[in-house]
């Protein structure tokens, strides 16, 4: 159960899901920090694969929220070295 101001490190394997109560005082803001590609599997079916993530597909889901949003996606690749 994470406070305010933690620092929470998983280990490459583990299995978490991240909630905010309904009860939390204010919004939670979240950094997330990934080292590699993340692989989802769906336990509840059948254990296999169920969906791929790393920074490029993170990005290009930037750049969609940016586009739908009317924002100018030059401006979110100004920041991408």
């Amino acid at each position: 159960m994470a406070k305010p101001g933690t620092f929470i490190y998983e280990a490459a394997g583990e299995a978490h899901t991240l909630v905010i109560t309904e009860d939390s005082p204010e919004p939670a803001i979240i950094l997330f920090i990934i080292e590699g590609g993340l692989i989802y599997l769906n336990k509840s079916v059948d254990g296999g694969f169920a969906a791929y993530e790393d920074g490029f597909t993170a990005l290009e889901l930037t750049r969609k929220y940016y586009r739908e949003a009317g924002l100018d996606v030059r401006q979110l690749d100004l920041l991408v070295r």
